[in-house]
C-alpha cells in the first residue's frame, strides 16, 4: 500500500525524495532487494562521445540532504550506493545513395539509406535549406529540385539529419548533379500571301531547334488559332484586312516553349475588276450564270476563271446559295448583287477568294 509520507522534489541538478512507510511502526519491509522509490528518466542533451554520471549524493537541499535509512527503533543506518550514467551514442544514417529521377525533363533525387536507430525525424535539406521532415522510420524518398532551369545544370549538397529527443544528431550529406534539356532554339516565321490572294496567308518557320519532338501553335491577335503542329507550314485565314499579328510557338515533349516568332500581316484584296453575278464572264447576269454555276458546284464542265463574280450574295465562298441569290434577283424582285455590282469594279469586301484570270471587264 501507499506510504504514509512520500516527497519529491527537483533541485537543480537532481531531486531529493523522502519516504516513512509507517509512522507508528506498524509495517516493515521484507530483507530483499527490489525496492524501488522511484525512476528517473534522463534526456542527455551533450555531444556525442560523453558519458554523463548519474549517482546518488548528499550535497542537494540547505542543509543538504543526508542518504540515510532509519529502522523501526530509530537507528540510522547509512546505505552502500552504487552510481551509474548514460554514455551519450549518436545513431548515425548509414549507406546514403544518391540519384537523379526524372531527368532529362526536370531534376528530382532518389534517396535511400540505412538507420542506425529509432529517430522521431530525419531532416533533410538542400544546400542548407529544409526540404523535407521525414518520420524517423523512414529509409527512401524523393525530393523534387524546381530551382534547375532548362539548359543548365545544377550540383547540389543533400544531406539527412537523424532527430532524436529534439537533438540533432551528425548529418550525412551526398553531392548529386542533374541537368535539364534547352528549351527549343528561337527560329524565324515567314508570312506570304496565299495562292490566290484573299485573306487567307501561308506560313512558314524555322530555326526552332529542339533536344526532343516538338510541335508548333500559333496564335492570331494573342488567341489561339491552331495548335499542335507537327511540321513546319500552315495557312491562317485573316478576319479582316489587318494589320494582324501572327505568332508561331515551339513546345518539345518536356512543355518547355520557344521564344514566339512574330510577323504583322495584312489581308490582300483583290485588285481586278469585275461584274457581281457574272458567274460565266459574259458581262452580263441572267439565267445562264445560274446555269454555269450549277455546272462547276454539281457537274464539273466549267471552271470558275473569277470566283469573286460567281460569290453573288458576296460571303467570300461559292455555292448553292449564289444560284439562288442570282435567281432570286431575276425573277422574284430579289436584292441588287452587292459591290461592285451589275457593273465592272473591284471586290471592297476582305475575303480569301479571288479572280485567278478573265474577268469579264
Amino acid at each position: 500500500q501507499p506510504p504514509e509520507f512520500e516527497d519529491l522534489d527537483l533541485l537543480g541538478a537532481g531531486y531529493p525524495q523522502a519516504v516513512v512507510i509507517c509512522f507508528r511502526l506498524c509495517a516493515s519491509l521484507p530483507p530483499q532487494t527490489g525496492h524501488e522509490l522511484s525512476v528517473g528518466t534522463y534526456q542527455a542533451l551533450a555531444p556525442s562521445g560523453n558519458f554523463s554520471p548519474i549517482s546518488l549524493c548528499s550535497t542537494l537541499g540547505v542543509p543538504p540532504i543526508e542518504i540515510v535509512i532509519v529502522d523501526q527503533s530509530a537507528a540510522e543506518y547509512t546505505p552502500t550506493t552504487s552510481a551509474g550514467g548514460v554514455d551519450i551514442v549518436d545513431l548515425e544514417i548509414t549507406n546514403l545513395a544518391c540519384s537523379v529521377v526524372g531527368s532529362p525533363c526536370s531534376c528530382s533525387y532518389g534517396l535511400t539509406w540505412t538507420n542506425g536507430g529509432a529517430y522521431d525525424e530525419i531532416e533533410v535539406r538542400i544546400d542548407g535549406a529544409l526540404a523535407q521532415m521525414l518520420p524517423g522510420g523512414e529509409t527512401d524518398t524523393l525530393i523534387p529540385d524546381f530551382g534547375v532551369s532548362p539548359g543548365s545544370t545544377a550540383l547540389r549538397e543533400i544531406c539527412l539529419t537523424p532527430i532524436l529527443g529534439g537533438v540533432p544528431g551528425t548529418p550525412i550529406c551526398c553531392l548529386q548533379s542533374c541537368s535539364v534539356q534547352e528549351s527549343p532554339a528561337n527560329g524565324t516565321l515567314t508570312a506570304v500571301s496565299a495562292a490566290g490572294g484573299g485573306c487567307a496567308v501561308d506560313l512558314s518557320w524555322s530555326g526552332f531547334l529542339a533536344q526532343s519532338p516538338a510541335t508548333a501553335a500559333i496564335t492570331l491577335d494573342g488567341t489561339l488559332v491552331q495548335s499542335g503542329l507537327a511540321g513546319t507550314t500552315a495557312t491562317v485565314t485573316l478576319p479582316s484586312s489587318g494589320p494582324h499579328l501572327v505568332c508561331v510557338t515551339v513546345t518539345d515533349d518536356c512543355g518547355f516553349d520557344s521564344i514566339a516568332a512574330c510577323q504583322s500581316v495584312s489581308c490582300v484584296t483583290t485588285t481586278a475588276e469585275f461584274r457581281r453575278s457574272d458567274a460565266n464572264l459574259d458581262a452580263a447576269t441572267n439565267l445562264a450564270d445560274g446555269i454555269f454555276s450549277l455546272d462547276v458546284l454539281f457537274i464539273g464542265n466549267e471552271v470558275l476563271e473569277c470566283f469573286d463574280a460567281a460569290d453573288a450574295n458576296d460571303d467570300g465562298m461559292v455555292d448553292i446559295s449564289d444560284v439562288i441569290f442570282t435567281l432570286d434577283y431575276l425573277f422574284t424582285g430579289g436584292p441588287t448583287p452587292p459591290p461592285p455590282g451589275l457593273g465592272c469594279g473591284t471586290d471592297p469586301t476582305p475575303d480569301s477568294i479571288d479572280c485567278l484570270g478573265t474577268t469579264g471587264c
